[in-house]
């Protein structure tokens, strides 16, 4: 497997590529991990690390791309990964999000005789927008999407999704459907037995106010910035309501933070916070925000809220596939801000509503256990690489 970004690391795309690794183990695959020199351990039971070699200047583990990334460590990837190739005599290469693919396929080309298989966790189309360290005309950038979002899947043996509407858009580029296949990510139910929300609230000194939470990376495409926008009409509907943000840098919110003609409790900016800390406040929660307008892909902070047993509300472009409006969460179309904030406003004035939309959802959230999760991959693998089954490709 090739992860081009710190490994492990409690977020999106290096927890997928955990669940695919342990997936594959636990269905009696050898798997090794060639993956950056950055990771909050040095070791994964089951799996076998190759890391890059140590940039003591490098200790980013912020989401995206950035120069120092494609210029330094990415070449040396491409060189671990060889390595590992030849050494332990690798027939499939398993490559996440598009560095990681385009790291294989340097490598498959260099020493052939290995199949890629590529992962897809997004499109670049929707996030290279916000990139600002693409220096580009938004032309460029525009080129840049087409080739790797077109490309990749094209280059590559088989394409892995994470969602059916990312599986569409792939077919979308030329790409047979034979040679896509849509595998959701997994989730660990048994990590989301919660404390109760007093317990839970006691825990934290926290008094009864009613709590919205947001946790995951601040990129602009997450949507943090227009729900800080919206939280004030939730605060004058709903006193005291507090807007909770668990992730990111500190500092990266306090300009806009301040501007907002609102009490300096009302919101509350805790920056990473290892994952205990996470649940603890999940659990306290009344309602869960996924302020992303449109995510081809599948939030993993969708499924942990939904794992969780909170109510959603989200945008119908980024939470669709998993939520039924009124049944397991809240849904709102398009870019309506405003029905967000109603749609909050609405979980936090009706606490047995959001009670029967947290439940529904836990009860979704089996779809998408390890066991699920388990059984997909194994089946994958079968007909991609054991003998006399290759026809499927």
């Amino acid at each position: 497997m090739v992860a081009a970004c710190p490994f492990p690391a409690r977020r999106g795309t290096p927890q997928r590529i955990l669940q695919i690794g342990e997936s594959l183990n636990r269905a009696g695959y050898d798997v090794h991990v060639a993956t950056y020199h950055l990771g909050t351990t040095s070791d994964v039971p089951g799996l076998t690390l190759h890391r890059t070699r140590h940039f003591a200047s490098y200790h980013e583990f912020a989401a995206g791309p950035n120069w120092s990334k494609l210029v330094l460590l990415d070449p040396q990837l491409v060189r671990r990964l060889a390595r590992v190739v030849r050494e332990q005599r690798i027939r499939v290469i398993h490559a996440h999000h598009f560095e990681g693919a385009l790291c294989a396929l340097l490598v498959k080309r260099w020493l052939g005789g290995v199949r890629v298989i590529y992962d897809a966790h997004t499109t670049l189309r929707h996030e290279i927008f916000d990139y600002t360290f693409f220096k580009l005309p938004r032309f460029l950038k525009k080129v840049a999407c087409d080739i790797l979002d077109g490309g990749i899947p094209r280059w590559c043996d088989h394409v892995v999704t994470v969602s059916d509407r990312l599986r569409d858009y792939v077919i979308g580029q030329g790409v047979p459907a034979h040679k896509v296949t849509s595998v959701p990510l997994g989730v660990d139910l048994d990590e989301f037995h919660l404390a109760s929300r007093g317990e839970a609230r006691s825990a934290l000194g926290l008094d009864h106010s009613p709590i919205v939470l947001y946790t995951g990376n601040l990129a602009e495409f997450q949507g943090v910035g227009q729900l800080l926008q919206l939280f004030p009409e939730v605060r004058k509907k709903v006193p005291g309501a507090k807007l909770v943000i668990v992730g990111g840098d500190q500092g990266e919110l306090a300009s806009r933070i301040g501007r907002l003609d609102l009490p300096t409790e009302a919101i509350l900016h805790l920056g990473d916070l290892p994952f205990p800390e996470v649940k603890r406040w999940l659990a306290a929660a009344d309602a869960v925000a996924l302020p992303r307008e449109e995510c081809v892909g599948f939030p993993l902070k969708l499924v942990n809220y939904m794992a969780a047993g909170k109510a959603v509300v989200a945008f119908s472009g980024s939470g669709g596939e998993a939520l039924i409006h009124d049944k397991n969460g809240w849904l709102v179309d398009g870019h309506d801000y405003a029905g967000f904030a109603n749609g909050l406003i609405a979980c936090l004035s009706d606490p047995s509503m959001a009670a029967r939309l947290g439940s529904e959802a836990k009860n979704s959230a089996r779809e998408y256990s390890e066991q699920a999760l388990d059984q997909r991959v194994a089946r994958l693998y079968r007909h991609l690489v054991e003998p006399g089954l290759s026809a499927a490709l």
